[in-house]
């Protein structure tokens, strides 16, 4: 039997809109424990001494027991820290992922930086309007000083 893909965080529950009590208080569980997990691991990394090598966990996890848990964790965190909140979430749980941002940001960052934060943040990038949009050799013209 083959394996599943793994899907991420929140993924599962894309087509789930919960239309009785019993589905948003899953729903509501289930913020509440990103989210108290969240803030356990930002504890752990920043608060913590010796502070926690998260990158270097990540890269010598056995492959075995961890296969693809650095993709998991870039798409995850990445996720917390660049999409809008589902709509079908309850308002209390929607604040409570927004308030999350800032320190999945945080997180992601020691893992990842410089320009693979910015392809996360562009593979996340939740407005795709064309129109704003700046083609990258007219945004280095621009840079550069010269008029096309």
């Amino acid at each position: 039997m083959p394996a599943e893909p793994v899907e991420t965080i929140l993924e599962e529950f894309e087509e789930f809109e919960p239309a009785d009590r019993k589905a948003e208080q899953v729903a509501t569980s289930f913020v509440q424990a990103l989210d108290q997990t969240t803030f356990l691991l930002h504890q752990l990394i920043f608060e913590a001494d010796p502070c926690l090598n998260v990158r270097l966990k990540l890269h010598q996890a056995p492959h075995r027991p961890f296969n693809g848990i650095d993709h998991m964790f870039v798409v995850t965190f990445g996720r917390l820290s660049y999409c809008d909140p589902p709509s079908w979430l309850d308002l209390d749980d929607r604040q409570s992922l927004t308030c999350l941002v800032d320190i999945a940001r945080e997180i992601l960052e020691v893992v990842i930086d410089g320009p693979e934060i910015d392809s996360v943040w562009a593979a996340f990038e939740s407005v795709h309007d064309e129109e704003s949009a700046i083609d990258e050799g007219e945004m280095e013209a621009r840079l550069m000083g010269i008029e096309i």
